[in-house]
């Protein structure tokens, strides 16, 4: 009565009968938490075969004694919620036997909810009340996003019923080498803003999918639909989703490959899609009806999404190592696939494919396309990124605007042909953000301005609306034993904690990364989480990554600079650092604990290679001939680890001497992510990335036989992991990674030109 909430326990109560009361079976029955258990026994909680909880709460799979997750959990969130807001029961009967069967196939009475609900607000509640848990909201820090956007907009009731390991993965590390990773771990974002508004108000931002998986996402010709690739475990999917109403179509189930772009074709008919797998290991590309069936094949050797011309009859894409190791090429083909041939080909160090998110784009005119063109830097080199038009008619290359990006990937034109949209990164931004540029002047202008990574320009066909993917990441700083029995035990408290990098000091110390204002510190904590405070404080205000200390406290660390990836070192108490590679790739480097040697990755024309070096930069020696990349030393310094390509173009996971010569462990392996890390030890391998696994740490014996499960983190993604020196603790940066398709709209008025 006086507008307090009361917060109760959600929790499990069981009604146990003393002894002699004459309760009987019937009287627990009644009780609204039950067990269908012939005895109220104890019992270690929730599992298969038991249905425990409350009735009218719980999930379907609970209702039907299956095993259960977290996503029960959002069920009952969702009851809850539309319960407040409707102010009645949403399942119930007369008994619990009724209650279940409702849960199990009443409808949800949308029409039910208040009226002016924000559809932001009911497509969360839907999400939560998916009666499929592979389709339900996957983690209620989600909800909770959704709940904050500052603005918007109701909509009426929905109508209808829903809608009914090869592949060149060293391809990967180039792309982050040549510049367009943004900052160490590829993601290093904050909470996205769902909804914002420009300096002029007129720009907004809202949500299409909420999942927290999207990679990638297209919107249709006519706005209508959206399709979008969910990422999980090492699995990929194609969706699509009607806007309006937010049903969704399953058009490829889940398979273990990687896609590698997708757009409608021009009468919104078809979907292009391009991946790559162990049976495409180049890529290729495919089409399939919007209306779901049988994709079909229409082209080998792709790495981007496609563009079609104004009258819909060819299509521009792009191909790396075409037609040799060190070029890329711009091509056009039939809408068929047919007769691809290169338009315009770009030798080393520029580049125009690589990474899975960049794409050219085929003006409205027919006369040109456009790309985005990198220049890799190295050795004092500088990485930049300009936005360049090759003539269709004659493959003429001209650039259109050169505004100091460090990085550039998709892009895309406008209907009128006056301005064009891309996927660009400033030096002064963390993160790859939206940008226009007018034609023909050039000029540059940011459309979106946050600290949101985004990656995708995907048009309609008016103009207006734009579909682009943004994400979010958190990070915290974990142990676990590796010996005897113990619980992991939290060891930070920041956001972005470790995620550029973990590892433990000669004393026993877990020293990690953490971000203070626009640079990163080191911190430190003891074995038991406690004295957790400044390691030290790195110089020069930049970005740093995979630290790594010697046995006399030297420091070792990457940054990535406009001239590429530098690794350098700092004494211990020393205000400046020393520069010992300049040409390394982005990923974990590895140093003697004496700091006489250190391996890293390197791009030798054209090709990742292994490259051992002294402590102080001298003597540089390639490891292994051929693609190899993100090693890991032996504590002894005699041998390196690393994931490397086979003449087969097949995935492997080697050993060798740091000298060189035959592999002492050759082994299949899992295609590594941006955050997968190894670490050689005597008994084997850890490895943070097996099949359908990303979030827990495995030991590759060195014996032999099948890796081994170490931990027990499947909720989270893991971004870097390191073992204690005496082997006896891990510890991991883990965390929720979030990324979902948003619509732009409101852009227009603010085109460069216009």
């Amino acid at each position: 009565p006086d507008g307090r909430a009361k917060v109760l326990d959600f929790g499990l109560a069981k009604a146990m009968a003393p002894a002699g009361t004459g309760s009987s079976a019937s009287d627990l029955g009644r009780s609204p938490t039950m067990l269908d258990s012939p005895t109220l026994t104890a019992t270690p909680g929730t599992q298969m075969g038991v249905i425990l909880g409350t009735a009218g709460y719980m999930s379907p799979e609970q209702a039907r004694g299956r095993a259960v997750d977290r996503r029960a959990d959002i069920w009952a969130f969702g009851v809850l919620a539309w319960e407040m807001l409707t102010g009645r029961r949403l399942f119930a009967g007369e008994t619990v036997s009724d209650t279940l069967a409702a849960v199990l196939r009443q409808d949800v009475d949308w029409s039910l909810l208040p009226k002016g609900l924000a559809s932001a607000d009911r497509r969360l509640l839907e999400r939560c009340l998916e009666r499929d848990p592979r389709r339900r909201l996957r983690d209620i820090g989600e909800a909770r996003l959704a709940l904050e956007e500052p603005a918007r907009e109701s909509v009426p009731p929905k109508a209808g019923p829903g809608l009914g390991k090869s592949l060149r993965w060293w391809l990967v590390p180039v792309a982050a080498a040549a510049g367009i990773a943004v900052g160490f771990g590829l993601a290093r974002l904050t909470a996205p803003a769902p909804v914002e508004r420009s300096a002029s108000d007129g720009l907004r931002i809202a949500p299409v999918t909420n999942s927290g998986n999207v990679i990638g996402a297209a919107i249709s010709p006519d706005g209508r639909y959206v399709a979008y690739v969910e990422s999980e475990h090492g699995l990929q999917s194609l969706w699509l989703q009607q806007l309006a109403g937010g049903q969704t179509l399953r058009l490829v189930a889940e398979q273990p490959v990687a896609y590698w772009g997708h757009t409608f074709s021009p009468d919104g008919n078809a979907i292009y899609y391009g991946i790559k797998g162990d049976g495409e290991p180049r890529g290729a590309l495919f089409s399939i009806s919007t209306l779901g069936g049988a994709p079909r094949r229409l082209l080998g050797d792709l790495d981007s999404a496609v563009s079609f011309s104004p009258d819909g009859k060819k299509i521009a894409f792009l191909r790396l190592r075409h037609p040799s190791a060190e070029e890329s090429s711009l091509m056009v083909a039939g809408a068929d696939g047919s007769d691809p041939k290169a338009l315009a080909t770009f030798r080393l160090p520029e580049y125009v494919a690589g990474i899975f998110y960049g794409a050219p784009s085929w003006s409205p005119d027919g006369r040109h396309v456009a790309t985005a063109v990198g220049v890799r830097g190295g050795a004092g080199a500088e990485s930049r990124a300009r936005l360049a038009l090759v003539a269709v008619e004659d493959g003429k290359v001209t650039t259109l605007a050169d505004p100091g990006w460090e990085a550039a990937a998709q892009c895309g034109w406008l209907p009128d042909g006056r301005s064009l949209l891309v996927i660009a990164r400033s030096g002064d931004q963390p993160s790859t953000q939206v940008w226009a540029v007018s034609y023909p002047g050039g000029e540059a202008r940011k459309v979106t301005n946050d600290l949101n990574d985004r990656r995708i320009i995907s048009l309609t066909a008016d103009g207006r609306s734009l579909v682009s993917v943004a994400g979010a990441v958190s990070s915290t700083v974990w142990s676990a034993p590796l010996r005897g029995s113990g619980r992991p035990r939290r060891m930070s408290r920041g956001t972005t904690d470790g995620i550029d990098g973990v590892v433990f000091s000669a004393d026993g110390k877990l020293v990690y990364t953490a971000d203070v204002g626009d640079s990163t510190s080191l911190w430190s904590a003891g074995a038991d989480g406690a004295d957790r405070g400044p390691f030290h404080t790195l110089p020069g205000g930049e970005r740093v990554g995979y630290p790594f200390l010697t046995d006399d406290g030297t420091i070792f660390f990457a940054v990535r600079g406009k001239a590429g990836v530098e690794i350098r070192a700092l004494d211990r108490g020393g205000s400046s650092s020393r520069v010992v590679v300049r040409d390394a790739l982005f990923g974990p480097f590895e140093v003697s604990r004496d700091g006489r040697l250190l391996v890293y990755s390197a791009l030798l024309k054209g090709v990742p290679r292994v490259v051992r070096v002294a402590g102080d930069g001298s003597d540089p020696k390639s490891i292994f001939d051929g693609p190899a990349y993100r090693p890991a030393l032996h504590p002894g310094g005699d041998r390196v680890a690393f994931y490397f390509v086979d003449s087969a173009e097949k995935l492997r996971l080697g050993v060798c001497s740091v000298e060189g010569g035959p592999l002492l462990l050759d082994v299949p392996a899992e295609p590594p992510t941006a955050n997968s890390r190894i670490a050689l030890r005597d008994e084997g391998i850890y490895l943070n990335t097996v099949a359908g696994d990303r979030g827990n740490i495995w030991l590759l014996p060195s014996g032999g036989g099948p890796a081994r499960k170490l931990t027990a983190w499947d909720d989270q993604l893991l971004f870097d992991f390191a073992v204690s020196r005496d082997g006896s603790t891990l510890a991991a940066a883990r965390g929720p990674r979030l990324r979902d398709a948003q619509k732009i709209t409101g852009f227009e008025a603010d085109l460069p030109g216009r």
